[in-house]
């Protein structure tokens, strides 16, 4: 009996460094569970010599060409040619190999439309969505063990954070505008910051910020819209763009 061919888009996350490489297989009869480590002559020794520093992540299964594209559609993405955390290898500069006669311009074009909207360009049909579900079966579900998360936290240790531009720390402020947190999301922050000590230089911030808060609740403004006065944080939160009465205004 002929075994079912599911070719799928994988990654491999070397834990100490964060290094990726990212691969596709779509061989006769290969699966997501096939056993397959990959292509790369770097990788692949180092997988082997070391299996417990890596970890494999199946980012996407379905038909060959599909599978193809989209590891070119990721690598041209993430720039994997000049990448320092990228093990994959490019060939003649940036162009990586493509699935048949597929021209440059192409390319291009796909590479455009899905940075334009990357999450339409990866929507399955629903046969596709059956076979993701059935090569998935098995396959262990994130999040990673204890162990592996330990690793990786040592590993990120005395790293700067990817910086957060000044529009998504508005779209963020105004995303969890009039959230609270459930008793029970509470009491586990409670209990995660148990003996957890504050550094000497976030202390100090930390007292700035107060500092600079204490002096903006000391200046008054009034409301346009209400003519209602107070503290210029409270009137920027709940008055000026955000008042109630902006809606009677004609």
């Amino acid at each position: 009996m002929k075994t079912e061919t599911i070719a799928y888009v994988y990654k491999w996350t070397h834990i100490p460094t964060l290094k990726w490489y990212v691969g596709v297989r779509y061989a006769n009869g290969c699966h997501p569970n096939d056993g397959y480590i990959c292509s790369s002559k770097i990788v692949k020794p180092m997988i082997k010599t070391n299996p417990k520093e890596w970890v494999r992540e199946i980012i996407s299964t379905g038909d060959k060409i599909e599978m193809i594209e989209l590891e070119n559609e990721i690598l041209e993405l993430v720039d994997a040619a000049k990448n320092s955390r990228s093990f994959n290898q490019s060939i003649n500069g940036r162009k990586f190999y493509i699935f048949g006669p597929r021209l440059e311009e192409t390319c291009k074009k796909i590479s455009e439309g899905v940075r334009a909207n990357p999450r339409s360009n990866f929507k399955h049909s629903e046969e596709a969505k059956k076979k993701i579900s059935k090569a998935n079966k098995g396959i262990p579900k994130l999040p990673f063990s204890e162990e592996t998360c330990k690793k990786m936290s040592e590993a990120k240790k005395g790293k700067p954070g990817r910086p957060v531009s000044e529009e998504t720390r508005k779209k963020l402020s105004k995303a969890s505008k009039g959230r609270s947190c459930s008793e029970e999301t509470k009491r586990k922050l409670r209990e995660a910051n148990k003996g957890k000590t504050k550094s000497e230089e976030t202390i100090r911030k930390m007292l700035e910020t107060r500092k600079i808060k204490g002096s903006q609740h000391s200046v008054k403004s009034t409301c346009p819209y209400c003519n209602k006065e107070g503290s210029v944080p409270l009137m920027k939160r709940w008055h000026f763009n955000n008042c109630k009465s902006i809606k009677i205004v004609p």
